[in-house]
């Protein structure tokens, strides 16, 4: 019987480092799609295809080539959650008025700092948007991946299904709740602070 602590541990472990992962490689991702404009195609097609698998499915898929565990469980998450940071990233970046990035241009600065001190700064609203939709979808199959043996709070809401104990469900369900309400509030705190307008 896994405890509540232990199991509460394990979710945000496993949830937020695949987010986490998630946010980099689409930031990543989204700023070389703007910079290189073949790669937005393939990169909003490819994240779209993952996406498009249910998550159950996924979960299915992974396993005959990562096996079961804490791993394959990542690597879901990882491409359940990319699509939104890629495509908002994608879409604050390349949504600025040209009329600015040809201002700045003429200023002499460089792609890199068009990138730093304009692109991101007024983009800060749909990446953040991206970034709270991949988090809440990051807790959300985090339970699900329970089947490969990832533990968590998904185990808790298993244990109780399998024995009809409604209690026993809610111990994991409210727990993961709130953890998706505190982690939206605070990606909504940073966002305010940085973009404060």
């Amino acid at each position: 019987m896994t405890t509540l602590s232990v199991a509460i541990g394990q979710h945000l472990l496993l949830a937020y480092s695949g987010f986490l992962i998630s946010a980099v490689i689409g930031i990543t991702g989204g700023v070389a799609a703007v910079r290189i404009s073949p790669l937005k195609t393939i990169l909003l097609v490819s994240s779209s295809l993952l996406q498009a698998i249910p998550a159950f499915t996924l979960v299915a898929l992974i396993v005959p080539f990562l096996g079961i565990g804490f791993i394959p469980a990542l690597v879901v998450i990882v491409a359940a959650t990319l699509l939104p940071v890629i495509r908002n990233t994608i879409i604050g970046l390349s949504s600025i008025d040209p009329i600015l990035i040809e201002g700045a241009t003429g200023l002499g600065m460089t792609w890199n700092q068009i990138l730093i001190k304009v692109r991101f700064p007024l983009g800060t609203r749909p990446i953040f948007s991206g970034l709270r939709l991949s988090s809440i979808v990051a807790n959300a199959v985090a339970i699900m991946t329970v089947f490969i043996g990832s533990g968590g709070l998904g185990t808790i809401i298993l244990e109780g299904l399998v024995r009809f104990h409604t209690p026993g469900i809610l111990a994991g369900v409210l727990p993961a709740i709130g953890i998706a309400l505190s982690t939206d509030l605070v990606l909504s705190y940073l966002e305010k602070k940085a973009y404060p307008l």
